[in-house]
């Protein structure tokens, strides 16, 4: 299952803006990202979003690719339903502890 990637309207509204005027994003990304608190609500946009509501009509293998070039903005996945370890701290699905192997009839009978 792919992980939905999510982006703050205002970083991609920082984005836009700075890359019209010619200008570094990253420092107007981070301003952007640094004043979102708790008490103020803030929009946010999947992939799909990006096109119709700004513009971005990039496919998700190209805004991959910007991402890992650094020339876009990081996005962020929620967690998914969180699970708890053996030890009881709280881990995602799917996320598993130590792998163990187990031995088949043939290699337990044969080492006992």
């Amino acid at each position: 299952m792919m992980s939905i990637n999510f982006w703050l309207e205002s970083v991609i509204d920082a984005f836009v803006k700075a890359c019209a005027e010619g200008r570094d994003w990253r420092p107007d990304c981070e301003a952007a990202a640094a004043a979102i608190n708790s008490d103020t609500p803030v929009r946010v946009l999947k992939q799909k979003d990006l096109g119709p509501v700004k513009g971005l009509d990039y496919s998700r293998q190209h805004i991959a690719r910007l991402v890992d070039e650094k020339r876009f903005p990081k996005p962020f996945q929620l967690p998914t339903s969180l699970e708890r370890d053996p030890e009881g701290n709280p881990r995602a699905r799917g996320v598993r502890g130590k792998k163990t192997t187990k031995k088949s009839s043939r290699e337990a009978e044969a080492n006992p």
